[in-house]
Parts: C-alpha cells; structure tokens; sequence
C-alpha cells in the first residue's frame, strides 16, 4: 500500500523510529486500549510490533498504517485495512450463511490526546476512498461494542449502517460501508 495524504495527516508504513509514539498514543493508554485491542502492552514488545506492520503493509494493499500529524511530524495512531476470513461474525442479515465470508474490515485507533479533532473520521474517509476507486472492496466492516459511543458516531459520520453480530464475538455490532460503485453497477445490471 502506497502512503496516503490528507490536508492534516499522512498514512505511512510505520518505521522504527515510531515505536515510542505508537506506544504512548495507543498501546500505553487504557481508554485507547479498552476497545481497540482488549488491553495494553508493553513498551519492549512495540519494537517487534513495528517491525511486523512494517513489512505487512509494503507490497500489499492491505495492512495498518501510521496515522502522522502533518503539523507535529508525530504519529498519533493507526488506521488500515485488514483482510480475513471472518469466523467471528454472522451478520443479522445473513443468519443462515453456511460459511464465513472474506471481509475487510476498516480498523483505526487514534490517541486519547488527538480525540475529539476529526483525525480518525479524515483517516478512514482516505482508506474508505482508497479501498472503494482503486482496490473495488465490495464493502468495509469495522467492529464496535455497544457502548462504544465514539466509534458508533465515527460510523454515523462515515455513512455506516450498523448491524447485529448474532454471534456476538468480540463486538455486538459490525458498522458496514458498502461500495457505491459497486452496489450502483450491481443495480444497473440488474436493470438490463
């Protein structure tokens, strides 16, 4: 995946001068921690950490990225876009499906100091724009537990729809962004 810019902010593969400001903007915080990735971690394991995002990002359009501030030349956070098979997820809408879909799923986490400036909603509408023209993803999911008030109104911002995971693994409700082009020229074949 090629570095993406915004008017604030630049996505870039993280390096290893990153580690102490990934550390301290999301793995050292609590608040930060609590919904993104269950718990924090510990400053020595955010060496290994960079260098596998690093290397899982280049070369690959898929991956997590380094949210830096443009104004501060400091990495406030992470956004990218993963893809997998998701065991985790049955979709209210889907109750019945007999396999696990292939999803990619939009994932961000932004430090507590940055909260509340619009960084993360800039962050995913630059992947959003990236995985929708240039990659054809058929549509974006991004998890949130219910109390998650923030992330539920990023995904209003963002244009989500939220629907119920009847499985109810690792979040409650899964946000999902569906392709434009791609539901418009689903509809225009369906009309011819």
């Amino acid at each position: 995946m090629e570095p993406l810019e915004t008017s604030r902010l630049l996505l870039r593969h993280f390096e290893p001068r990153d580690a102490d400001d990934i550390y301290e903007a999301v793995y050292s915080d609590p608040a930060v921690c609590k919904f993104y990735c269950g718990e924090t971690r510990d400053r020595e394991s955010m060496d290994e950490w960079i260098i596998y995002r690093s290397h899982q990002s280049r070369g690959n359009d898929f991956g997590l990225l380094a949210v830096e501030l443009k104004s501060e030349s400091r990495v406030i956070g992470l956004c990218g876009l993963q893809a997998y098979v998701a065991d985790w997820l049955r979709m209210e809408s889907e109750p019945d499906r007999p396999d696990h879909p292939l999803e990619v799923e939009l994932t961000y986490a932004i430090g507590r100091t940055w909260w509340g400036k619009g960084y993360a909603t800039e962050a995913c509408r630059a992947l959003i724009d990236f995985a929708f023209a240039e990659l054809k993803v058929r549509r974006l999911v991004t998890g949130c537990n219910d109390p998650n008030m923030a992330a539920r109104q990023l995904q209003d911002r963002l244009g989500m729809r939220r629907e119920r995971n009847v499985l109810g693994m690792f979040c409650e409700t899964v946000g999902i962004l569906d392709n434009p082009i791609m539901t418009k020229k689903a509809t225009n074949h369906d009309n011819s």
